[in-house]
């Protein structure tokens, strides 16, 4: 598996990369047909590996900065509650990207306000969004966003969506940038992203995700710690992050 352009030390995406592997998890859908299975797969595999004495964290998102985006989430239009949006290009635009509760901590992205995805952000939960500095700041620009009400927007060309695809959702952590915009890493037109907890998740143009693990001591060894949690053939492979 080629090194993807979040591994490039030399640019700064508001993550730290030390001592950190990625992998793609591709699930089946035929063995995770829905969304409570999915979110126990990903559940049992961040609590498995968490035991394991060479691993610090593990984060789980649907996209890595910087990584090529799947599933079109690089242009994902927002709307804010109480705004009339007349024409598609009146919705601002930002990164959309799906997140296991914990993993904005252990990607290492700083908190400026509330707090992070956690256990309260279940299927069941309340629903909530965590949103990048520059995106909180484009959609509320005379004020903070925590507590404010988002949802995503329906643009011409996805009639398919419908209220169920829409739920409004709470701001309930606005972070430093993270750099999810640019597939080639050339630092430009960053918009800001919406983090989303996986488990309110209600797209589904695609099924993979990534890890990220950061690791302590010997990388082998958290490398085997990995291949022996897994328990099928769902993880496309192991890559170092560079720096």
């Amino acid at each position: 598996m080629t090194i993807s352009n979040y591994l490039n030390g030399q640019k700064d995406y508001g993550v730290d990369i030390d001592k950190t592997y990625t992998a793609t998890i591709q699930l089946s859908e035929a063995s995770y047909p829905d969304l409570e299975s999915v979110v126990a797969y990903y559940d049992d595999f961040v609590r498995e590996l968490s035991v394991h004495q060479n691993i610090e964290s593990v984060a789980i998102v649907s996209r890595l900065p910087s990584d090529f985006p799947v599933d079109g989430s690089i242009r994902q239009a927002y709307e804010v509650e109480g705004v009339k949006y007349l024409r598609d290009e009146d919705r601002l635009e930002g990164v959309r990207v799906y997140a296991q509760p914990g993993s904005l901590s252990a990607l290492g992205v700083k908190l400026l306000e509330g707090r992070f995805l956690d256990s309260r952000d279940d299927i069941n939960g309340a629903r909530s969004v965590v949103l990048t500095q520059t995106l909180a700041d484009r959609l509320w620009p005379e004020g903070s966003a925590l507590g404010k009400r988002m949802r995503l927007g329906r643009w011409s060309r996805m009639q398919w969506m419908t209220e169920e695809h829409t739920p409004w959702m709470t701001v309930v952590g606005v972070t430093k940038d993270v750099y999810n915009n640019d597939p080639y890493g050339l630092m430009s037109n960053d918009n800001g992203s919406a983090y989303i907890p996986l488990a309110q998740r209600t797209i589904w143009t695609s099924h993979v995700m990534e890890i990220a693990v950061r690791y302590r001591g010997d990388g082998k060894a958290a490398v085997e710690a990995i291949e022996t949690v897994r328990r099928d053939k769902s993880i496309k492979g192991c890559r170092q992050s560079t720096t």
